[in-house]
């Protein structure tokens, strides 16, 4: 079976591209209903993170907070000791120049 490639979007990798609001959205405190606008909006609407900062006046951690915080982006910090996907890290050796 192959492998699937990962999906990236704003230089992060997506972990979800589905995103369903709740049903009671309106009862939820001011907080919560603004993280689920962020996710929507990246995933519903396709908009950038730099798109939803602007359209909401929000910066761009609190965007990228939020979309972690749902499970739409893959938590880049997390992983310790290796570097993203695709990414090549390792340094060739230094000769000595004596």
């Amino acid at each position: 079976m192959a492998q699937s490639t990962p999906f990236f979007r704003d230089d992060f990798q997506l972990r979800e591209n589905n995103f369903a609001l709740p049903e009671y959205s309106i009862e939820l405190d001011p907080q919560r209903k603004r993280a689920l606008t962020i996710c929507n909006l990246f995933v519903n609407h396709k908009m950038s993170i730099s798109n939803i900062e602007r359209v909401l006046d929000e910066d761009s951690g609190k965007v990228v907070r939020a979309l972690i915080e749902y499970g739409i982006l893959y938590d880049r910090r997390q992983i310790a000791g290796r570097p993203p996907v695709g990414i090549e890290r390792r340094i060739a050796p230094r000769t000595a120049t004596r």
